[in-house]
């Protein structure tokens, strides 16, 4: 934990079988990260075994609005990167992404970015 508050250490992921306590695992280090990470703490739910998961352009929407819930976003995919990119540069920020590894089984992966 230490190393992760210095910035020295990034996770990129775990995966495992259902029901182990990933996300939970995610949560408690969110939440224990929370202070180093003050400009945001998001959480994005990907839905990936619904029938419509959440699309790239949304959830880099849902990261725009949470920094600026009033901003105009352009209907352009470049354009729209480039303004999730401007919203994130120099922030500290932890973004935990939850996604279902496998559609229909109960295998699921977390994916937090800790840091922005």
């Amino acid at each position: 934990m230490g190393k992760v508050r210095k910035g020295g250490v990034t996770i990129n992921g775990m995966h495992g079988m259902g029901g182990v306590g990933k996300t939970a695992l995610a949560l408690v280090l969110a939440e224990a990260l929370s202070p180093t990470y003050s400009d945001a703490q998001i959480y994005l739910d990907l839905k990936g075994v619904d029938p419509e998961p959440l699309k790239t352009t949304d959830a880099m929407a849902y990261v725009i609005h949470s920094f600026h819930a009033d901003a105009k976003l352009p209907e352009d995919e470049a354009l729209l990167v480039s303004q999730y990119r401007s919203v994130l540069h120099g922030k500290h920020c932890l973004l935990l992404r939850i996604m279902p590894k496998m559609p229909g089984k109960w295998n699921h992966s977390f994916h937090p970015k800790v840091a922005c």
